[in-house]
């Protein structure tokens, strides 16, 4: 829909040391044989903290800031939420990338751009001219993965993406993000290891990313989260006025997970409706 008013978005060049060529199929197996990956490892390929990616969305220009973008955290019901707003926004004629996580069949399922998979190519390519500025950085699957996302989306000129976090929210790499929107769709024990064992602990490293003047929608809640969604927004509530009237700013919906998500969707859609056309009128009158 033409929102694509952001600076040209270029990288920093990498020097060329010659390696041999790979097809498509041996680029996913040095993908996965070449960076710890969590799903095959668990524990060994988590990374804490986003020096990696810092350095790598720096390398590429920082592409995430080349397009808007809606931050879906949550333990179950993220992926869920992603496609449906990408589905949503995407019928509303807006081009949208999506990046979720873990794929089914093909590693590409990944990064989409209005539902279609990023080239076979594309990951050949990054693979082939970037390996010799990331492998001294020794990155993490996802890390690598998460910036292969973003500066497609950037380079595809996409409105706005769609980012799923891949574990947590805090230190998560998706975080270096500043979506239009956060949405945390539910909270409940998993990955203990790093998040914590009781549901607070977990809720604040999901809260983690909460943005300084970027609303959030948050679906099911307990009270043991509750509290800690409340002191995170009271910490927020002047930034996040706008949506006071309208939307409250922070919403607690304890329904069926089906009625939240069906809810927590529409809410986002309406306000990334909002930001966007927004956008659109200003970009107009200048």
């Amino acid at each position: 829909m033409g929102l694509n008013h952001f600076p040209t978005f270029h990288q920093h060049p990498t020097p060329n040391t010659h390696h041999p060529p790979m097809n498509y199929q041996e680029t996913v197996e040095y993908l996965f044989n070449s960076t710890p990956v969590f799903e095959h490892v668990g524990a060994s390929a988590y990374k804490e903290g986003l020096e990696t990616t810092k350095a790598l969305d720096e390398h590429f220009g920082h592409p995430h800031t080349h397009f808007l973008s809606i931050h879906v955290a949550g333990t179950n019901g993220k992926g869920s939420c992603s496609h449906t707003l990408a589905a949503i926004l995407q019928a509303e004629g807006y081009k949208v990338g999506l990046y979720t996580s873990p794929h089914l069949v093909d590693f590409r399922e990944r990064i989409r751009v209005n539902g279609e998979m990023i080239s076979e190519q594309e990951v050949i390519d990054f693979v082939e001219q970037e390996r010799n500025f990331f492998e001294p950085l020794h990155p993490s699957f996802f890390e690598l993965t998460t910036a292969l996302a973003f500066k497609h989306f950037a380079e595809q000129k996409v409105d706005i993406a769609i980012i799923e976090v891949g574990l947590g929210g805090r230190l998560d790499c998706t975080n270096i993000i500043t979506p239009i929107l956060s949405i945390i769709t539910n909270i409940s024990l998993d990955h203990t290891q790093f998040l914590g064992n009781t549901l607070a602990a977990i809720a604040a490293e999901k809260a983690g990313i909460i943005k300084h003047r970027v609303p959030v929608v948050i679906g099911e809640s307990v009270p043991e989260t509750q509290i800690v969604f409340k002191a995170k927004h009271r910490k927020r509530m002047r930034s996040l006025s706008l949506l006071k009237t309208s939307l409250q700013c922070f919403l607690l919906i304890p329904t069926l997970m089906v009625v939240s998500l069906i809810r927590l969707v529409s809410l986002a859609i309406l306000w990334a409706n909002w930001v966007v056309a927004t956008k659109r009128r200003t970009l107009t009158r200048s």
